[in-house]
C-alpha cells in the first residue's frame, strides 16, 4: 500500500509534469488563438469596413448607408464600466461634428435594451444606440474586448482602430476626425 501511486515518488512526479504539459499546452492555445481577433483587427485598417446591417428606429440599415460620411462604431455595454464613462464624450462629439457630415454609431454588444440606460439622462448618450443587429456581423471586428471603436473615413475604409475608452471630446479627437470630414 505504501508503493501506491499517491505514495510513490515516480507517481507524484509524473502527476507534476502532466499537469505542467498540460498547462503549457492551454497556454499556448491561448497565446495563438487568443491572436487572431487581434490579427484580425489590425488587418482592417485600410481596408474597406465589414458592412454590418442592423435596425434603427425601426427601419433596417447597415453601414453601406452611411458612405460620404466620416462613421465611428462604438461597441460597448453597460456593465462596461468604462464604456459608460465615455458616453458623454461621445455624445459631444457627436453634436459638435454631426452637422459637418460625421456620424456615431454606438453597438451595444449586450444584445438588448438594457433597463439601466432608463437610468441614464438622454442628453448624455449618443443618439444612434443600436440593440438589434446579428451578432456574427461584428466577428469581423474582433470585438472581444470593449470598449472598442472604428473610425471609418469618407469612402468606406478603415481609418483607425481605438481599443479601451477614449476623450472623444478632446481637441486631438476632434481634429483627428476633422482632418477627415474635410
Amino acid at each position: 500500500m505504501a508503493n501506491g501511486p499517491t505514495h510513490n515518488p515516480f507517481w507524484k512526479r509524473r502527476e507534476v509534469w502532466i499537469w505542467g504539459m498540460g498547462f503549457t499546452f492551454a497556454m499556448l492555445l491561448l497565446v495563438v488563438f487568443g491572436r487572431i481577433p487581434a490579427a484580425r483587427r489590425g488587418a482592417l485598417v485600410g481596408n474597406p469596413a465589414p458592412d454590418i446591417p442592423f435596425l434603427l428606429e425601426g427601419r433596417e440599415q447597415s453601414l453601406g448607408d452611411y458612405t460620404g460620411k466620416v462613421v465611428l462604431l462604438n461597441f460597448w455595454a453597460t456593465w462596461c464600466g468604462p464604456c459608460m464613462e465615455e458616453m458623454p464624450a461621445l455624445r459631444e462629439l457627436e453634436n459638435k461634428l454631426g452637422p459637418k457630415g460625421f456620424v456615431l454609431l454606438a453597438f451595444n454588444v449586450e444584445g438588448e435594451n438594457p433597463q439601466l440606460l432608463s437610468q441614464t439622462p438622454e442628453e448624455l448618450l449618443p443618439t444612434r444606440l443600436i440593440f438589434e443587429f446579428n451578432q456574427d456581423s461584428l466577428d469581423p471586428y474582433g470585438v472581444e474586448v470593449i470598449p472598442l471603436s472604428v473610425l471609418i473615413n469618407k469612402s468606406g475604409a478603415v481609418e483607425r482602430l481605438y481599443l479601451g475608452p477614449r476623450e472623444w471630446a478632446a481637441p486631438k479627437m476632434v481634429q483627428e476626425i476633422e482632418k477627415l470630414l474635410q
